[in-house]
């Protein structure tokens, strides 16, 4: 197959191919063979999802490629990689160029009036579900309650340590402090 696919990029003029098809399947079936092809844990199934932007200047194959590793993991973004296919050489490096948006971003979260509306329930130490006292002076939030666990865990974890980041600092004017070693625990001094 890879004779074939040398054959045909020699009769190709230089410049974007319109239609890839035929290339695409001939570089699947000898993807094994270029040195570097296994980088990004590239497969030759994964060739056959749609590569776009071909291009061929003599040497060099040129595509990009959507990778979804990211979006799996609940990332909105995926991968776009370009590779750079040297064909007599037989080598293949990639590089990543940008990413895209397949899945709307998670909706923004006010975790600055949320800290402060926490803050001043603390501070006037009022019942709520979403804090656990354990004495007058000791109070446990219910992170889960206050910032649900749905949603790519990137996400989830940046707003809850912005929140408590936030709810530290407003806590601070009246002693309050974080209590070492408990998490989501704070102690009036």
């Amino acid at each position: 197959m890879y004779e074939q696919l040398k054959a045909l990029l020699e009769k190709t003029p230089d410049g974007p191919i319109c239609d890839a098809s035929e290339i695409k399947e001939l570089l699947v079936d000898c993807w094994k063979e270029f040195v570097g092809g296994d980088a990004e844990a590239m497969a030759p199934r994964k060739l056959r999802r749609d590569i776009e932007n071909v291009s061929w200047n003599a040497p060099i194959l040129k595509f990009r490629i959507e990778r979804h590793g990211a979006v799996v993991l609940g990332s909105g973004l995926a991968n776009i990689q370009e590779w750079h296919v040297n064909i007599p050489n037989k080598t293949a490096a990639c590089k990543r160029v940008q990413g895209r948006r397949v899945r709307l971003a998670a909706r923004k979260m006010d975790t600055a009036a949320m800290a402060n509306d926490l803050a001043k329930l603390i501070i006037s130490q009022t019942d709520d579900p979403r804090l656990t006292w354990t004495d007058d002076n000791t109070v446990r939030l219910d992170i889960g309650e206050i910032i649900p666990e749905s949603g790519p865990k990137q996400t989830v974890a940046t707003r809850r340590k912005r929140f408590k980041a936030e709810l530290a600092t407003g806590l601070s004017s009246s002693g309050w402090v974080a209590v070492p070693g408990k998490v989501n625990t704070f102690r009036r001094i």
